[in-house]
C-alpha cells in the first residue's frame, strides 16, 4: 500500500516497492481522498530544505512515520524500538530528525501521537481517556500535559470557538 503526508508544505505519496521504500511529491500537489486520509502525517515544525529534498530523506521520514503510526496505541513504543525497527543506533536516529526537522526523535513521536489525537477529539466519539489510550499513553493526565503543550489549549477545550 501507499502513505500520503505532508511535511513543509508539501504532499509526498510513498509505496513500498520492489526496491524498498520510495517517496516523491504527487503533480498538483493534492490530498487523497478515501483510505489514504487516515496515514497522513501533519509535520508543524519546518525541516530545513536542504536536507529534505533528496527521495532518500522523504522515505526514511516517511518510513519513520510510517512505523509510529503502525505502533501508536502501544505505551511501550519508545525511540528506542523506533530505532531499532529503522536498524540504527539512538544516536543515529538524533543526528538524522534532528538534522532534517529540527526535532528530536521523542518530539517526533510525541507530534505524531498528539495529531493523531486531535483527529479522534473531532471524531467526538470518545472520551479523553479512551483518546490517550489509543495513542500510547498510559495516563490522561500525562496525555493531557502533552497536548496542551502542543495545541495551546487542555483536550476538553479543543475544537470549541
Amino acid at each position: 500500500g501507499s502513505v500520503q503526508f505532508i511535511l513543509n508544505g508539501k504532499t509526498y505519496l510513498a509505496a513500498k516497492g520492489t526496491r524498498g521504500l520510495f517517496a516523491y511529491v504527487p503533480q498538483g500537489n493534492t490530498l487523497m481522498s478515501g483510505s489514504l486520509r487516515e496515514n497522513i502525517c501533519m509535520f508543524t515544525d519546518h525541516p530545513k530544505e536542504e536536507e529534505m529534498e533528496t527521495p532518500e530523506n522523504s522515505a526514511f521520514l516517511l518510513q519513520a512515520a510510517t512505523l509510529v503510526k503502525q505502533n501508536i496505541n502501544t505505551p511501550g513504543y519508545t525511540v528506542e524500538r523506533l530505532a531499532a525497527d529503522l536498524c540504527m543506533e539512538r544516536t543515529g536516529l538524533y543526528k538524522k530528525l534532528t538534522g532534517m526537522l529540527d526535532k528530536t526523535p521523542t518530539l517526533f513521536i510525541r507530534s505524531i501521537r498528539m495529531e493523531h489525537a486531535a483527529e479522534l477529539m473531532k471524531e467526538g466519539n470518545l472520551s479523553i481517556s479512551e483518546i490517550a489510550s489509543r495513542v500510547g499513553y498510559s495516563s490522561s493526565s500525562y496525555f493531557s500535559k502533552h497536548f496542551q503543550e502542543a495545541f495551546g489549549c487542555k483536550p476538553s477545550e479543543y475544537g470549541r470557538s
